[in-house]
């Protein structure tokens, strides 16, 4: 439940539209599969091709939050079009890495991105 703003009134929360949680849960295979790209020194075709959501349902299935992942698992026309949102977003980043990195160094004010955590 929720409060209207400066209401007092409570309403019910309205669900996440089904786009959201597709667009929602392929950021989050995307940003998986970024960090499997650089921790295992993967390519990017490699990483696409190996990567497999539902290893990860596995591992987050009994999280006490609900997952997005978890929520679309279900539907296989939805988690097929967030993989592919997932798949455009990793090859998007990956064709800009170079310039990402100069951007983020612009912005660590006495941090060498080397000496950075992945995430």
């Amino acid at each position: 439940m929720s409060r209207g703003a400066g209401s007092g009134e409570t309403r019910a929360r309205e669900p996440r539209s089904r786009g959201a949680s597709k667009r929602r849960a392929g950021r989050e295979m995307a940003l998986q599969m970024l960090y499997q790209r650089e921790m295992g020194n993967s390519t990017t075709p490699q990483v696409l091709h190996h990567y497999n959501p539902v290893d990860l349902l596995e591992a987050v299935r009994d999280e006490p939050q609900e997952d997005t992942l978890v929520t679309i698992s279900g539907q296989p026309t939805q988690m097929r079009e967030a993989l592919a949102y997932a798949h455009r977003l990793v090859e998007g980043a990956a064709g800009h890495l170079g310039e990402l990195d100069e951007l983020i160094r612009e912005q660590a004010e006495h941090w060498r991105l080397e000496r950075m955590s992945a995430v």
